[in-house]
């Protein structure tokens, strides 16, 4: 069985995340709605229904699933929605379930935890009110997780989250390098693993990580385990790692121990220091991404700005904060795209002098050095303070 036979590996990564002090959970704050799993010896599949947090006992470690929905509805299974709320609290139709769910309900299994959060089955479908609420908790859904379950290989949800690896790029070559030391080989790397040029790249390209959304649920959860179409890739606040490949720290330099973390040199400069600088990346990496609706531009970031105003303080209006406020403005669009017209969403989101309303990858200039014109504008924010 898949699972099986990538347990020990993913048994490798955690046993090792456990003693990270930066991919801890942030605190004991439940989502509102969970799905509860359990499965007797004799049961061929799981057991799970829908349960309100307030029947859950505070603390409880849950996962969550990132995925993507894909074109067609067929393909969803069954959502949570007004008329079948009161049943999915009984229980859940385990064949009515997508693939892509009933891996991560084994998946969490797996892992000895019984509660699992999906958006389109803990999320009330249709329904504008529970939508609202439930999106503005991102940040606390995902920080407070134990793990991210992330179907990065799968564009729908018939595929499920695991597919033929490549036994080349899913399987650890280790080189011994010895000197000489007399008659005696004396072994001065005893292990060394060979990383596969193009990995890295060909895992940023997979279905999900092309999904707007995804940016801050990979951000925000502690760890990520990834099962993408080659090999499992993992991500924590603290390393990376492919399946086939080393331990790494900042080649697919995408998490950060420090972003939300506070440092004392982390705030230095309140316009132009480290939190900055990740939003600026953040920004590029997440107008890159795609939306199905342009309308949740916004709204798909807002837990990565909730997370970084914890620490940064500062008013924060329509992608742009007020401590760097003269710098966030020097945006432009990505060169990819500037030899389309400029388009804008239907439905206005944001005002013209922010970067959330074009529709298209953007580049915050500020980030692509100290330019003169940002030391001007730094000149200029430094001393002329307002009235």
């Amino acid at each position: 069985n898949a699972l099986e036979s990538s347990w020990p590996q993913i048994q490798e990564w955690l046993s090792e995340c456990q003693n990270h002090s930066y991919c801890q959970r942030s605190s004991d704050t439940l989502p509102t709605r969970l799905i509860s799993i359990s499965q007797k010896p004799w049961e061929k599949n799981p057991s799970v229904r829908l349960r309100n947090s307030d029947d859950i006992l505070p603390g409880s470690t849950y996962t969550t699933l990132s995925h993507c929905w894909g074109p067609n509805p067929d393909m969803f299974g069954i959502v949570t929605t007004n008329s079948n709320i009161h049943q999915m609290m009984s229980s859940i139709p385990w064949d009515q379930l997508s693939k892509i769910f009933q891996d991560a309900i084994r998946i969490t299994l797996k892992l000895d935890i019984m509660y699992l959060w999906i958006d389109s089955l803990c999320i009330i479908q249709g329904s504008q009110k529970d939508w609202a609420k439930e999106a503005g908790q991102m940040e606390s859904v995902y920080r407070n997780s134990y793990s991210n379950i992330a179907a990065t290989g799968a564009s729908n949800g018939s595929t499920g989250c695991f597919f033929e690896r490549s036994a080349f790029l899913s399987t650890s070559e280790e080189v011994t390098f010895s000197v000489s030391r007399g008659d005696e080989p004396f072994p001065r790397f005893p292990r060394v693993n060979v990383l596969v040029a193009g990995m890295v790249e060909r895992f940023k390209c997979e279905p999900l990580n092309q999904r707007g959304w995804v940016i801050q649920e990979r951000l925000l959860s502690p760890r990520v385990l990834h099962f993408a179409r080659d090999q499992m890739v993992w991500e924590c606040n603290y390393m990376e790692g492919f399946e086939g490949g080393p331990r790494m720290h900042g080649r697919i330099q995408f998490k950060s121990k420090d972003w939300t973390n506070r440092s004392s040199n982390f705030d230095n400069d309140p316009s132009s220091g480290p939190r900055n600088r990740k939003w600026w990346d953040i920004v590029e990496s997440y107008t890159a991404a795609s939306l199905t609706e342009p309308t949740d531009r916004l709204v798909a970031i807002l837990g990565v700005s909730a997370a970084l105003n914890t620490y940064m303080k500062q008013y924060y209006c329509w992608g742009i904060w007020e401590g760097s406020m003269h710098r966030d403005l020097l945006w432009s669009r990505a060169l990819d795209t500037q030899n389309s017209a400029m388009s804008r969403p239907n439905k206005s989101i944001a005002s013209s002098w922010s970067w959330a309303s074009i529709d298209g990858g953007t580049v915050v200039e500020a980030n692509r050095g100290r330019s003169r014109c940002g030391l001007f504008l730094d000149l200029l924010h430094n001393n002329c303070p307002p009235d």
